[in-house]
């Protein structure tokens, strides 16, 4: 196989690829901390049906799905000296870090059902917040650099520095469940008033770190009156085959790893430590977080070293292979005789699973360079989007569907520690099940992605070329 070597023109300072990534962490802070979190305090402290959290959940994650498209055509639209993106990012870091707050300060005298109202409505503006973010960051990551493996870097850096998110988000259990706190709620209040001002900084860190590559810069100076419909651009982005192909495996994988990710809470405190919320408990869940950061963290350079080697492609088939492995191990290594046992099967699938979320954003620029040769159009924010949309729309029918999930397996959570032993099966069953036929779905899907990487530099030597012949025709037509 012949590899290529990125030109120096195209290579993005580390500067940039750090400043890029800062911006990743502080959605992963806040996804992770509303991910983790939501069913402990709502429904295990406050009381709310575990159902009518995964639909408050659910319903606000497709609302914010309904706004990617038209965040995403506006982004591609907007015109300003400091370019499309950077503008949109800037306004969303306020948004996201009172959103972020608001979420766990809910007054302790409400109802369960005014604990419910508080929490839809608190999250449907966090999550308008994170729309209006990460569609424009995400094709600001796209037009950092022209080139096949520095987009590859540049996502690998962002994985890194997203672990600073995930570290805190991971020791968070740890935190709320200290001695000074009369709860988890009250801990976690306090918490996120700390964790709010790092979404702030966090978020507008690549406003001011990060600047869209020359060519890109000039493409669109090129095309400053040029504009399309949004009907006219969502149907471009729709018809590109290996752009489908992506967002399925997106989606199959968001579906079936998010739907039961809750169950590692219920699995730990109701089986491993046998209904005890104690400290104990809350190490074995915050070391288990740290065990998947750190899987990531080291999975980082092995997924990039084999994708210059081996292509994108088959380093992702490779990671789903082994991720299910991981997945199998979930059975055996969640056991109350040796409860840090369960840190194996999360570093595991965390260092497998980390080339999933990082490749297939490297792989989402050369889609863009497939179709501006396909259709001469180049729009980013549009295919940032639908990559968003459909992700979100995966995620939120396994939030809907999760609480049932639960109170299917017969959790109660009144029974306190007095859960069944059907209850505690069913949960261990769900848990490896629903993720084991989503991996073995994205494997499927994934096998049929065309682009390589040397169908990936022939797309943009032709592109390059025909911008060539544009600009001389331009020359001659003015001369």
């Amino acid at each position: 196989m012949k590899h290529h070597i990125t030109k120096p023109e195209d290579k993005v300072s580390t500067t940039q690829k750090v400043g890029y990534g800062l911006g990743m962490s502080s959605q992963r802070l806040q996804m992770n901390t509303l991910n983790q979190m939501a069913n402990p305090i709502f429904n295990d402290i406050l009381g709310v049906d575990p159902r009518l959290i995964g639909l408050s959940l659910g319903a606000s994650r497709i609302l914010d799905a309904i706004t990617d498209p038209i965040v995403g055509y506006m982004t591609d639209s907007t015109r300003s000296r400091f370019g499309r993106r950077r503008p949109w990012i800037a306004a969303s870091s306020i948004l996201c870090a009172v959103g972020f707050i608001a979420i766990w300060m809910v007054p302790r005298d409400l109802t369960p059902s005014g604990s419910l109202i508080w929490f839809t409505c608190t999250t449907l503006f966090l999550f308008m917040g994170m729309s209006i973010f990460s569609v424009p960051y995400s094709a600001l990551g796209m037009e950092l650099t022209p080139d096949y493996h520095e987009r590859t870097s540049v996502m690998a850096y962002q994985a890194v520095m997203s672990k600073a998110g995930g570290f805190l988000s991971s020791s968070l259990f740890m935190i709320v469940t200290l001695d000074c706190f009369d709860d988890m709620a009250v801990g976690m209040r306090y918490t996120s008033m700390g964790l709010g001002v790092v979404v702030l900084l966090f978020t507008l860190i690549p406003v001011f770190a990060c600047k869209e590559h020359p060519t890109f810069q000039k493409l669109l100076k090129k095309r400053s009156g040029k504009k399309i419909g949004i009907i006219e651009s969502s149907r471009h982005t729709l018809q590109n085959r290996p752009f489908i192909i992506l967002i399925a495996v997106t989606a199959v994988m968001l579906f079936g790893l998010t739907m039961v990710s809750n169950l590692s809470y219920y699995l730990t405190i109701y089986h491993v430590f046998d209904g005890t919320r104690s400290t104990s408990a809350g190490m074995v869940l915050t070391f288990c977080g740290y065990a998947a950061q750190i899987g990531g963290l080291l999975g980082i350079p092995v997924m990039a070293y084999a994708a210059k080697r081996i292509g994108k492609r088959k380093t992702l088939l490779a990671a789903l292979a082994l991720a299910f492995v991981g997945d199998i191990l979930k059975w055996f290594c969640y056991t109350p005789e040796s409860p840090y046992l369960a840190l194996l099967p999360n570093f595991i699938q965390a260092f497998c699973l980390i080339a999933v979320w990082t490749l297939i954003q490297a792989m989402i620029p050369d889609v863009v360079d497939y179709e501006e040769l396909k259709s001469g159009e180049r729009q980013e924010g549009m295919f940032s989007a639908f990559h968003s949309w459909i992700g979100k729309l995966g995620i939120s029918g396994a939030l809907i569907i999760s609480g049932f999930i639960l109170n299917g397996c017969g959790f109660d959570a009144d029974l306190g520690a007095n859960q069944s032993s059907d209850t505690i099966f069913a949960i261990r069953i769900m848990y490896c099940l629903i993720p084991a036929c989503a991996l073995i779905l994205g494997f499927i899907l994934l096998y049929h992605y065309p682009i390589t990487e040397n169908k990936a530099y022939a797309i943009r030597t032709r592109l390059e070329r025909r911008r060539k012949l544009a600009d001389l025709a331009t020359e001659e037509t003015s001369s």
